[in-house]
């Protein structure tokens, strides 16, 4: 469903002049291999862990695929690396609009983390790019929901603890802060009514999107 949402809304943001997407913790996301066309005509950076870009690479390889000539990956450790370093080397320009996706990050970064995460993107961003991520919200870690006890419990089980969760006015400000307007924030009522529709699976609990606009 997140990932629906939000080449939906790179789509239109192309329309208004977006010309480069970095997908930030892109993980095993296939969008480059998907999507050759954009990849001809926009920029795309995948920005990951540099053992999981390196898994990917073999994954890639192995299946015989070919990387779009304008893909480049991004290796940064979110929790230490600096992101607006690694972006420039790899030929991102800052003076250009562009699409930022965040997805299935949020959750494993801590408060001070992800307002670090903001404000080195804040830096990179021009006027009008868009920055949109999934977070859960307040009640993530009291829910009594079995799949979110489950998610909760081998996230922790993996090494990898959830750590956050926002309520809509604590992330309003911790945006605004950093120079982001919300656009749209999907509760997952809303996940359900304007992206599930009448397909037969029920939007995660707890778990809301979000789409943002940079004002300099």
């Amino acid at each position: 469903c997140r990932a629906a949402y939000c080449e939906t809304s790179l789509a239109a943001a192309v329309f208004t002049g977006t010309v480069q997407y970095v997908i930030l913790g892109a993980g095993l996301d296939t969008f480059i291999l998907r999507h050759p066309e954009f990849c001809k005509k926009h920029k795309v950076f995948e920005a990951d862990h540099p053992l999981t870009q390196k898994d990917k690479q073999m994954r890639i390889a192995r299946a015989g695929l070919n990387v779009p000539q304008n893909a480049r990956f991004v290796p940064v450790d979110f929790s230490k690396d600096n992101l607006e370093e690694c972006l420039l080397k790899s030929g991102f320009d800052p003076r250009k609009k562009s699409f930022f996706s965040l997805l299935g990050v949020s959750y494993y970064l801590t408060r001070p983390e992800i307002e670090n995460l903001l404000s080195s993107l804040s830096r990179l961003m021009a006027e009008g790019s868009t920055l949109l991520f999934d977070v859960p919200d307040e009640n993530l870690f009291l829910s009594k929901e079995r799949r979110v006890q489950n998610m909760l419990a081998m996230a922790k089980a993996s090494g990898e603890e959830m750590k956050s969760c926002f309520d809509y006015f604590t992330l309003e400000k911790l945006l605004s802060d950093c120079g982001f307007l919300i656009y749209e924030y999907l509760t997952p009522k809303d996940i359900q009514n304007q992206i599930i529709k009448g397909a037969d699976m029920k939007a995660f609990e707890h778990i809301c999107y979000v789409q943002t606009v940079f004002k300099s």
